[in-house]
């Protein structure tokens, strides 16, 4: 993995290949799968970087193939019930999920760190509709920062949420409810189960990684269904998407049975929707 080192990128940042070389590899080794990510393929080209080098593992790769697609289902309803709407790409990474769409969004915002963004810059051709944020999600004003148009608004946050602790999370999901107001506003996120929490270095893609660099940890989990809403009650969770259901029969029931011991997936996408307006203090 050598390759995010010459990238540039410190911390969780040095993730960001690893989903972007199992969607460049998904033709190729799933074809079944009905998925290719022509973008990915190219980013991977372009930075000469060996997509089985960073991730080669099958299992793994099918459940990146599976994440990316439930995230592009959730996206695509979404435009195709607001066609005015946008989308708030945060912890964007090289995500590709804008270039996949059938459907342009009026706007899509991506944020992350400057080093991420500068990347994405350089790798990724510009858009008219497409709108690059340098921003830490932590640092105050971020959200103002990015600018949001007036409109209906998707917030996705594909591969972020679990190396962000419980209490980042809660002051996440209250600064959009207080952010956007007056409009539709839903977040879909992967998340998680608690029983996840520390096994970053055990993880079969990002492991190598993960016991090189202690900061990179799976450092949030749910416990509980109203978990997903991170004590912030102006989210209602609206339905979980388990990623491990769409892989083959013996992990998929491996999912199954923790999900009905311990009450939540494994690994699932969760699709949120903002209600009510801005705590008065």
């Amino acid at each position: 993995m050598q390759p995010a080192n010459d990238l540039g990128l410190e911390g969780v940042a040095r993730t960001l290949l690893v989903p972007l070389c199992a969607r460049a590899q998904a033709a190729r080794l799933f074809p079944a799968a009905g998925f290719q990510d022509a973008p990915a393929e190219r980013i991977v080209a372009r930075l000469g970087i060996d997509p089985p080098s960073v991730n080669s593992e099958p299992m793994s790769i099918l459940g990146f193939i599976s994440r990316a697609q439930i995230f592009d289902r959730h996206i695509a309803r979404f435009l195709a019930t607001h066609p005015d709407g946008i989308v708030l790409d945060l912890g964007a990474g090289l995500s590709t999920a804008c270039e996949r769409q059938p459907a342009a969004a009026a706007a899509w915002i991506c944020v992350d760190l400057p080093a991420v963004t500068a990347l994405r810059e350089r790798v990724i051709p510009a858009a008219p509709h497409r709108r690059v944020v340098a921003a830490s999600l932590d640092a105050p004003g971020w959200l103002d920062h990015a600018r949001l148009p007036d409109a209906p608004t998707l917030v996705v946050a594909e591969g972020l949420m679990p190396y962000l602790h419980a209490d980042a999370l809660g002051t996440l999901l209250t600064t959009l409810a207080d952010g956007i107001v007056g409009r539709p506003c839903e977040l879909v996120y992967d998340a998680f189960s608690s029983l996840m929490v520390g096994t970053a270095r055990y993880h079969p893609a990002i492991g190598a990684l993960a016991r090189a660099d202690p900061t990179i940890e799976f450092v949030s989990g749910a416990k509980t269904r109203s978990d997903y809403c991170w004590g912030e009650p102006r989210w209602r969770l609206d339905g979980l998407t388990d990623v491990m259901e769409q892989l083959p029969p013996p992990v998929a029931l491996w999912s199954s049975v923790v999900e009905a011991v311990f009450g939540v997936p494994v690994y699932a996408i969760a699709h949120l929707h903002l209600d009510g307006p801005p705590v008065r203090q």
